[in-house]
């Protein structure tokens, strides 16, 4: 259900949430979320892209598919993980003018910490998206759609922004 408050943002974010066998995790992400991003008057949708079917999970395409749905009345994505909950409220969800910008950047995440790490949370707005042509379905399972989604930043000339004077680390900036 789109939300129907009023936002000074001229810009419209869809976050866009790959899920399998997650409710819980769900029902603890959509109000924290909706709160986070209300606070930074973000004006912004929230999809669930949840893959019902038997085969391995394909997080990428699940991607591909809320952004084709969402790119009309939406000019930016967060591509976003159900299990990763921002603590610190400078981290931003503005649109990602510049280029696609990496919240949950390495030197943040809990777990991931090598450079070229684009995963977790990850904001880019409609025309860099579509000039990488999203992301390779090709991947089935967990891992390595967002290396490969890296490359094909790289290869289009786009730098990944990460946040900056954020005082927060490893152990404390995400949930």
């Amino acid at each position: 259900e789109p939300n129907k408050y009023l936002s000074t943002s001229k810009h419209k974010l869809a976050v866009l949430v790959p899920l399998r066998d997650r409710f819980d995790e769900l029902l603890v992400f959509v109000p924290f979320m909706d709160a986070y991003l209300r606070r930074q008057n973000i004006n912004f949708d929230i999809y669930i892209l949840n893959q019902v079917d038997h085969y391995r999970f394909n997080r990428a395409s699940l991607i591909n598919v809320g952004f084709i749905e969402t790119r009309d009345d939406h000019d930016y994505v967060v591509m976003h993980d159900v299990d990763l909950l921002p603590m610190n409220p400078n981290l931003t969800y503005a649109y990602p003018e510049e280029g696609p910008f990496h919240v949950a950047s390495p030197n943040l995440h809990p777990r991931y910490h090598y450079p070229t790490f684009v995963g977790g949370i990850l904001l880019v707005n409609r025309d860099h998206y579509e000039l990488v042509d999203g992301m390779s379905n090709k991947y089935w399972g967990w891992g390595l759609e967002d290396d490969e989604f890296y490359v094909r930043l790289k290869e289009a000339k786009l730098k990944v922004f990460r946040p900056t004077n954020v005082t927060t680390d490893t152990t404390n900036t995400f949930k």
